[in-house]
């Protein structure tokens, strides 16, 4: 779905949230919020992971981005 029908079912199921199948971009509703999942590498050579908030000012997406069926909802 795109980013629209995405917001749309969020308001229906707000206990959701909304991620990118090919971005590592997750939407928090509770928080209002863009998050990017960053993967980062521990000392044993294991990847950890760590979301980090993303500034919308940045211009993040581009329109093929937000009309893209990229977007699911999904249980967190």
């Amino acid at each position: 779905m795109n980013i629209i029908e995405a917001f749309n079912k969020l308001k229906e199921n707000p206990d959701l949230v909304m991620k990118s199948k090919y971005f590592s971009i997750i939407y928090d509703c509770d928080e209002n919020t863009f998050y990017q999942l960053e993967f980062y590498e521990r000392g044993d050579g294991l990847l950890d992971e760590e979301f980090s908030r993303i500034d919308l000012e940045e211009n993040i997406f581009c329109l093929s981005d937000i009309l893209a069926d990229d977007w699911e909802v999904v249980e967190d």
